[in-house]
């Protein structure tokens, strides 16, 4: 489980959890899926991911969602918990 903490706010979350390379299950409590370049993080991650949490993480959107469909194509539980998804209105 990763939880977010605001002093990593800028922090290089792909540099940070690289390293663990046996990493298939991710829980990620807190962020901006954007600003925090959680969407950076799943494009090196994601392929491995056979569990995704993303709880209490906002800026999320329809290209958001599409890009997690994208980059985590083996994950087998996706689960949105609290999160902030931004409505699509019919333009």
């Amino acid at each position: 489980m990763f939880q977010y903490n605001a002093e990593l706010a800028g922090a290089d979350l792909c540099h940070l959890l690289s390293p663990f390379t046996a990493l298939n299950e991710l829980h990620n409590w807190g962020g901006e899926f954007y600003n925090d370049k959680l969407d950076e993080l799943l494009h090196l991650l994601g392929g491995r991911l056979r569990i995704l949490y993303l709880i209490h993480v906002y800026q999320l959107d329809i290209a958001a969602l599409s890009f997690v469909s994208r980059t985590c194509g083996n994950v087998e539980t996706l689960g949105f918990y609290n999160c902030s998804i931004k409505e699509m209105h019919p333009t």
